[in-house]
């Protein structure tokens, strides 16, 4: 069976009747059913990206941090109770990150002890009996702290998620530029199609109140924005925050299933009998992560204005705003030129 499907390129949204300023549109977003944040984006836990600088800048100005969890658990919970420590009141919270294998059950035990909001339990297709087992430990521990699932990429997959009363879904298989998982397995969906289709079969299986975490393939404010009108509620990128001074690693951007990331821990064993679903590369310096959100923030909600929308909620899924699939002509003409 054969269907079309869409990157954030193939796609542009038709504009319609704007609001009256572009400050009008209010960013306020749920990262999951019980977490309320500022702003639509969150930080990978990729060991490169997401430590305790760059969580607390997000924080700080109403985004997340998602802490990667390439390190040991006594590490990984002193990382836990500095952030915890030091957050101010009024700041979103950061969210820690179990896998399913090896101690990963001890680590996830030890960061709900700590206190935390939201654990986010990370394995590359969350389509899984493992994930339902760490699902259930999880909740024997605590009834109450936010389960964050991912990474899906269908409906299908979603709906098995939402099914274990997950609190919210992280939604993108292959799509971040130093992930191989399409190239080296064949499998995966265009990122737009993705996070739409995830949403739509949420939203008809009765689950509209899980949130969509749109993971990987951002390049722009303008995919942001396209990524609320497919039904995310937040987007997660690391690409944007490599090479900022905040970066848990400013000179270097790698994939978690890159050999180089999975030597650290082993959780995958003998890694020359895996496939490498990832790459590793140097990076420019990029400045401040603060300059890159602000400037992310206000294109955001310029997108927003177009669309007619004041919140987030009015994009997604909207009947109202429509879309249409370009050319390879429409793409070059929607890039700068000379």
């Amino acid at each position: 069976m054969f269907m079309p499907a869409y990157t954030y390129d193939d796609i542009l949204l038709v504009p319609n009747k704007s609001l009256n300023s572009r400050n009008d549109p209010k960013l306020e977003t749920k990262l999951s059913r019980n977490i309320f944040i500022d702003i639509p984006i969150t930080s990978a836990n990729m060991d490169t990206i997401t430590g305790y600088d760059l969580a607390k800048t997000l924080s700080s100005l109403g985004g997340v941090g998602f802490l990667h969890r390439n390190m040991e658990i006594e590490e990984n919970c002193d990382l836990v109770k500095k952030c915890l420590d030091s957050w101010e009141n009024h700041w979103t919270p950061f969210i820690p990150t179990v896998g399913v294998s090896g101690k990963e059950k001890e680590r996830a035990e030890n960061l709900i002890y700590l206190g935390v909001n939201g654990i986010c339990i990370d394995i590359a297709n969350a389509y899984s009996d493992k994930v339902v087992e760490m699902i259930n430990f999880i909740r024997s521990r605590n009834q109450y702290v936010d389960i964050i699932v991912g990474n899906v990429a269908s409906a299908s997959a979603a709906i098995f998620l939402a099914n274990q009363k997950v609190d919210a879904i992280k939604v993108g298989i292959g799509p971040g530029s130093v992930c191989t998982t399409r190239r080296m397995t064949g499998f995966g969906v265009p990122q737009l199609t993705a996070v739409r289709m995830v949403k739509t079969g949420l939203v008809e299986s009765k689950y509209s109140d899980i949130p969509i975490i749109a993971d990987g393939g951002i390049k722009s404010s303008g995919d942001i924005v396209k990524a609320l009108w497919a039904g995310a509620s937040s987007i997660m990128t690391g690409k944007l925050f490599a090479g900022c001074k905040e970066a848990n690693d400013p000179n270097s951007y790698r994939g978690m299933a890159s050999n180089s990331a999975r030597q650290v821990l082993l959780n995958d064993g003998d890694v020359s009998t895996v496939a490498e679903e990832g790459i590793a590369i140097e990076v420019e310096d990029s400045g401040s992560a603060k300059d890159v959100i602000n400037e992310l923030c206000n294109g955001i909600r310029s997108g927003l204005s177009y669309a007619g929308c004041k919140y987030i909620s009015e994009l997604n899924l909207s009947k109202d705003v429509m879309a249409v699939v370009q050319t390879q002509n429409g793409i070059i003409e929607s890039g700068t030129r000379k």
